[in-house]
C-alpha cells in the first residue's frame, strides 16, 4: 500500500550543525543584497546618463514640490547628490556676449561686409548686473559729430548734455560709427552714410553683431541715433535692410530721413518689406526732429521735406510707433550746433517715453 504524504520528520541538530547552518544563511544573504546593490547602482547610472543626454550634461529634477517649490539641479558626482540651485533661465533677448572692454576707445578700427573703418565706444559706465542697451550714432556729411565727439554737442562725451550721457543714464554702450566712405560722392576726408548706402548698412549690421559677441546687449533696447546724411542711413537702408539684428527699441532722426522710395533715396534701396516682421513694425519706435527752417542746407538738400516724407511713408507702412517734431524754428546746421544740445534733449525725450531706466 501507497505511503502517505505526510509531514517530514523534524531532526534535532547538533550545535555545531546549527551553528553551521547558520552562517552559511547569513552569507547567502550577505552575497544577495550585495548583487542588489550593484544592480540598483547601475541602473540608476544608466537612468542619470540617459537624463543627462537630454538636459545637455545637467541632471534636473523637475519635482518642484519635493525642492520647496524650486526646481534643484544636482552635481555630477557619485553618493548621495546635494541640491543647488538651478541657473537662472538665459533671457531670449540677449545676445550672451563676453569679452569686450569695459572703458572708453576712440577711433577704433574695424572691417566688416569689406568695408573698414573706425568707430568709438564708450562703456566705462556699464553696470553689468543690470540689462545693457546698445545706442548707435551715425554722423552728418563730413562726420563733424564723429571727429569733435568731446566739444560737439551731438556727443558731448566729457560733457552732460549729450547723446553719450544719455547711455550713461540708461545703461547703454554708446557706439559712434564712421562712414566708410565707399561711395562715388563721397572721400575719406569728408565722408557721408547715403551714397553707397546699402553696402554701408551692411558694414553697421557687421559691427553690431560683434558687439553682441563682446558684449551680453539686450537687443530689446536698442536706439539709433542720426544727423542729416547719417539720418538717411537710418530710414531709406539699416532698418529695413536688417530689422532682425532688433527685438525692440527705436530710432531718432534729425535733420533729414527720407521715405526709401523718395528722390532723395540714391542708390535705391534693396530690401523685402516682407522680411520685416508686424511684431517689429508694432514695436520698433521711430521719430523725426527736423526745424521748420531746415529746407536748403547750402546745397539744395530740403530736409524737412525729406523728414515729412519719411514720417509718412513708415506710418503708412505699418509702423505705429511714429512720431515727429517740426515746429523748432532752426536751421540745418543749428540743430547740430546748438549749445542746448538738442541731440540729447529730444533723445532723452523719447526713451523716456519708451523704457524705464534699468
Amino acid at each position: 500500500m501507497k505511503k502517505p504524504l505526510g509531514i517530514l520528520k523534524a531532526t534535532r541538530k547538533s550545535p555545531l550543525e546549527t551553528a553551521v547552518f547558520l552562517l552559511i544563511a547569513a552569507s547567502v544573504i550577505t552575497v544577495g543584497a550585495a548583487f542588489m546593490a550593484v544592480g540598483a547602482a547601475t541602473l540608476f547610472a544608466r537612468a542619470d546618463a540617459s537624463q543627462a543626454t537630454v538636459t545637455g550634461g545637467a541632471q534636473l529634477v523637475s519635482d518642484t514640490t519635493a525642492a520647496g517649490g524650486k526646481a534643484i539641479k544636482f552635481a555630477a558626482s557619485a553618493g548621495n547628490p546635494q541640491p543647488t540651485p538651478a541657473d537662472p533661465p538665459a533671457s531670449n533677448t540677449t545676445t550672451g556676449g563676453r569679452g569686450g572692454a569695459m572703458t572708453n576707445l576712440n577711433n577704433v578700427s574695424f572691417t566688416g561686409a569689406g568695408l573698414t573703418s573706425k568707430y568709438h565706444i564708450y562703456a566705462s559706465h556699464i553696470n553689468t548686473a543690470k540689462p545693457i542697451g546698445l545706442m548707435l550714432h551715425f554722423h552728418g556729411d563730413g562726420a563733424a559729430d564723429f571727429t569733435d565727439y568731446n566739444k560737439n554737442s551731438a556727443l558731448d562725451a566729457d560733457g552732460s548734455t549729450g547723446l553719450v550721457q544719455v547711455a550713461r543714464d540708461y545703461n547703454m554702450l554708446f557706439v559712434s560709427v564712421k562712414s566708410p566712405a565707399s561711395g562715388s560722392n563721397c572721400s575719406a576726408s569728408s565722408p557721408c552714410w547715403w551714397d553707397n548706402g546699402n553696402p554701408n548698412s551692411d558694414y553697421v549690421a557687421a559691427l553690431m553683431q560683434k558687439l553682441y559677441g563682446q558684449y551680453n546687449i539686450d537687443k530689446s533696447r536698442i536706439w539709433y541715433t542720426g544727423y542729416s546724411g547719417g539720418a538717411q542711413l537710418i530710414s531709406q537702408y539699416l532698418v529695413l535692410r536688417h530689422s532682425d539684428l532688433i527685438v525692440g527699441g527705436g530710432a531718432v532722426i534729425f535733420a533729414g530721413g527720407g521715405s526709401p522710395v523718395g528722390a532723395s533715396a540714391d542708390p535705391k534701396p534693396i530690401y523685402k518689406l516682407a522680411d520685416v516682421s508686424t511684431v517689429f513694425r508694432q514695436n520698433f519706435r521711430m521719430f523725426w526732429f527736423t526745424g521748420t527752417n531746415d529746407y536748403d542746407d547750402g546745397d539744395g538738400y530740403d530736409s524737412r521735406t525729406d523728414a515729412n516724407e519719411g514720417s509718412a511713408w513708415y506710418k503708412n507702412n505699418g509702423f505705429t510707433q511714429t512720431g515727429s517734431n517740426f515746429t523748432y524754428k532752426i536751421t540745418h546746421d543749428q540743430v547740430e550746433n546748438d549749445p542746448a544740445g538738442y541731440f540729447g534733449k529730444i533723445t532723452r525725450q523719447r526713451i523716456e517715453l519708451a523704457m524705464p531706466r534699468p
